[in-house]
């Protein structure tokens, strides 16, 4: 009997199954049936026949499912930390360069993760994105690598797009991980993890060991994580011993998440009770709960709590490792608002100016994010000290900075010099500044004891200032213009100060100054360090902002 064409014989005498995949361009799939006996490799070739022609012909099986997308990532970045850790091993640690510049990234993968976007880099020129920075321009090579088809439309490239930060951030940790302890000495005889259980059962009490954790972190940075880390005492109780945080009890607290109606401190009908009942009272009254993307981040700070103690010894893993839920809401990417649409605002803001304190809040609050681009929080954190004149050039500029109580900016490029654009010179902003000086002299502190800001109406929650101003912009003020949308929101008026410029050939590099974004070659990344005699050239390209139409 005739051998079949898919029985193939390697030069070793061993038979292999090679099968035909049409829909992959003619690819085949190739197994070892590890025998040299013909007659044997007849009968299983046939049964493989038989099992490969109706897989092939389910239509449900025509397309890689999510799981298999995320197999295909989680191999090829585990192949690129094995190179990395080679590296490593054979070159020493990361440098101090290298270890900030994949911070940096890891900060831009976390807020693509946190507003659900694929684009890593996308407000960068928001609807144009260099092609050297698009993520097709990296999951390209990787679906040819994996033989993944990767067509516009078809649901593999739409779940590769999808998890790709999510792998890359994971990626990005575990290399830090390992670099942080290829540097470190530990000359202290290894004890077993039962012996270390026994004999130091009070220092693995979770309150105890979220005590450690949250002194090395920094306070801003500590109230973020705050809920996150509080909701895991709810679940477990301050004195749950960290080694007894097995897997099945990270499902039943990713489960519980999912189930935790938001706001839960808040609202009348959760306030006050105990984790469980509000869970309860959540599924009673069909309560709102809280989203997939937050619930994801919650996971992710409590990973980080136990990956910080699996650095330090206290346990031997970390099982809130790749535990998350699968958000069903597609990526969204905030849009710019038009010229047009901004002059809307702007006509709007300023009907709005009074001399009260909210007035004030919401007029020069807004003329600020739309004359300098900066971001809520570093608007709202600006103190009269930042607004400054520089002699040599006459510039007047805001100098972004995280110096002081309670600043801070988003990565190492937001701090920076952002000339004074000659529209809010004209409009008073600086008779404004001498205002704020004189109100903050008689009332130096906010209600809860921070010092006041040069918008002093605001407050300061949960890590960051401007809430308060943040939510009269999106929920009142821009209803109120019928310009609300899911896409459009205060951080689009960010993306409309990018893309004014971008419009104006205002440089790549003048405008990621500007913005505060990291510049992407090495020359200006690293070596290119912009103040005050760089000012001219800034405040060059920020008087062709314009917002005319």
């Amino acid at each position: 009997m005739q051998n079949p064409s898919y029985l193939i014989r390697s030069r070793h005498a061993i038979f292999y199954f090679r099968y035909p995949l049409e829909r992959y361009d003619g690819k085949r799939i190739s197994i070892s049936l590890q025998t040299r006996c013909p007659k044997e490799a007849l009968r299983l070739c046939k049964a493989l026949e038989y099992h490969a022609c109706m897989v092939t012909s389910n239509p449900d099986n025509q397309n890689l499912d999510y799981a298999d997308i995320r197999d295909v990532l989680r191999r090829h970045f585990a192949d690129v930390l094995k190179r990395m850790k080679r590296k490593i091993d054979k070159n020493g640690v990361l440098s101090d360069q290298n270890v900030q510049s994949y911070r940096n990234i890891q900060l831009d993968l976390q807020d693509a993760i946190e507003h659900e976007r694929d684009e890593i880099d996308d407000d960068l020129f928001c609807d144009e994105v260099p092609e050297q920075f698009r993520i097709d321009t990296k999951l390209q090579p990787i679906a040819e690598r994996y033989n993944v088809p990767y067509e516009v439309g078809g649901r593999e490239r739409e779940f590769m797009r999808k998890e790709y930060k999510h792998a890359f951030h994971g990626f990005i940790e575990a290399l830090l991980d390992y670099n942080s302890g290829a540097g470190y000495y530990d000359y202290k005889p290894k004890a077993s993890n039962n012996l270390t259980l026994q004999n130091n059962q009070n220092d693995l009490k979770l309150g105890r060991i979220i005590e450690r954790y949250v002194s090395t972190l920094k306070v801003g940075t500590a109230r973020e994580k705050k809920d996150s880390i509080n909701y895991l005492v709810d679940v477990l109780g301050s004195d749950f011993c960290i080694a007894e945080v097995d897997y099945p009890t990270v499902r039943k607290i990713r489960d519980m998440l999912v189930g935790t109606p938001t706001n839960r401190s808040k609202m009348v009908k959760t306030r006050g009770l105990p984790l469980e009942q509000q869970i309860s009272e959540c599924k009673k009254h069909n309560l709102e709960r809280i989203k997939g993307s937050t619930v994801n981040k919650y996971l992710r700070c409590m990973g980080a709590l136990f990956r910080w103690a699996t650095r330090e010894k206290y346990i031997a893993e970390n099982p809130f490792h790749d535990i998350y839920v699968e958000v069903d809401k597609k990526a969204v990417t905030r849009l710019n608002f038009t010229d047009g649409e901004v002059q809307k605002i702007l006509n709007a803001v300023n009907d709005i100016k009074t001399n009260s304190a909210v007035g004030m809040m919401q007029y020069w609050g807004s003329l600020l994010a739309i004359y300098t681009g900066a971001r809520l929080n570093e608007i709202a954190s600006l103190t009269p000290d930042d607004v400054v004149l520089c002699k040599k050039s006459s510039i007047w500029y805001i100098s972004i900075n995280e110096d002081g109580v309670a600043k801070s900016v988003k990565t190492r490029a937001g701090k920076r010099l952002v000339p004074i654009h000659p529209e809010l010179l004209e409009l008073g902003f600086l008779e404004y500044v001498e205002h704020a000086r004189e109100v903050i002299k008689k009332r130096p502190l906010t209600d809860n004891g921070y010092p006041q800001r040069l918008i002093y109406n605001n407050t300061y929650r949960e890590g960051t200032w401007g809430k308060k101003f943040g939510r009269w912009f999106n929920d009142t003020f821009l209803p109120s213009l019928d310009l609300k949308t899911e896409l459009h929101v205060l951080h689009s008026v960010r993306h409309s100060f990018i893309t004014n410029l971008n419009d104006a050939e205002v440089s790549p590099i003048e405008i990621a100054t500007l913005a505060g974004h990291e510049h992407k070659t090495v020359t200006f990344g690293t070596y290119a360090k912009y103040g005050v005699k760089h000012l001219p050239a800034s405040y060059k390209a920020i008087k062709k902002l314009s917002f005319d139409t």
